[in-house]
């Protein structure tokens, strides 16, 4: 059964590919086949790992896997209110299919100094600002499901902060 949801799920890599941001940057397609290379190799975490010896991964292997891509947001504000915290002062991201929807992100007032956003724009228009942090805590080979996340590398938070930058409100 592993392999087969294995192998499915990088043929689906292959499919999409080229759609991901930061497609034609150098390190970020290295990285991206380094994870499909690992998780070929490592496969889904087994019991037999120690992190993962009480947890079944079965269902996931059954489940068929494609390629997300962003779309404008299903979702309405209204269906969000019964996730936020009532009465918190924030900045939000919020993604769906693990695309950034800045619709329903709440991003005004970021502080002078600070960028937030999405990971795909900033591989798209600055990726050597997001090179040195990359995949840096949680390498691609610790585990089945890193290999695998770099491997579909598309979209996250990204957020930096300048010099003298002061966040005012959490992210």
């Amino acid at each position: 059964m592993e392999a087969t949801a294995k192998e499915s799920l990088l043929s689906a890599r292959d499919r999409c590919i080229d759609q991901l941001a930061g497609g034609r940057v150098g390190w970020v397609q290295r990285m991206r086949e380094q994870g499909a290379v690992r998780f070929r190799e490592r496969g889904f975490p087994q019991s037999t790992d120690e992190d993962w010896k009480y947890t079944s991964v079965r269902p996931i292997e059954r489940r068929a896997f494609d390629c997300a891509v962003s779309t404008s947001s299903a979702l309405g504000s209204g269906e969000l209110a019964s996730f936020s915290i009532s009465g918190l002062r924030s900045h939000r991201l919020v993604f769906v299919n693990g695309y950034l929807a800045r619709d329903l992100s709440q991003l005004d007032g970021v502080a002078s100094g600070v960028v937030v956003g999405s990971l795909a724009d900033a591989l798209d228009r600055d990726p050597d600002a997001v090179e040195p942090y990359l995949g840096r805590i949680t390498p691609s080979d610790a585990h089945g499901f890193t290999a695998l996340n770099s491997a579909f590398l598309a979209d996250g938070a990204y957020v930096r902060l300048g010099a003298a930058a002061r966040v005012e409100l959490p992210i």
